[in-house]
C-alpha cells in the first residue's frame, strides 16, 4: 500500500503544470521561429567538424592527361 504522504507529494495540479507547459510552449515557439537558421548553423558546424581531406593520389584521368608520349609515338610538331 502506498503511503498517503507520498501520494500528497506526487500530486500535481493545474497550478503546477500550467507554468511548466507555458515554458515548454515558449521553447517550442522559439524553435519553430528559428528552426531553419538553427539547422543551417548545425549543418555547417557538422560539415566543418567532419570535413573530408583532399585525396592524396591523382585521378587516373589526370595522370593520363599529363603522361608523356610513348616511345613508339612521335610528338607532333606544329606547322607555322
Amino acid at each position: 500500500m502506498i503511503n498517503p504522504m507520498v501520494l500528497a507529494l506526487l500530486y500535481s495540479g493545474p497550478d503546477q503544470i500550467l507554468p511548466m507547459l507555458s515554458i515548454v510552449g515558449a521553447v517550442i515557439g522559439f524553435l519553430l521561429m528559428w528552426w531553419r537558421r538553427l539547422m543551417t548553423l548545425a549543418r555547417r558546424a557538422w560539415n566543418n567538424a567532419f570535413r573530408k581531406s583532399q585525396p592524396l593520389a591523382k585521378k587516373p584521368a589526370d595522370i593520363a592527361a599529363n603522361r608523356a608520349p610513348a616511345d613508339d609515338q612521335q610528338p607532333q610538331e606544329r606547322e607555322a
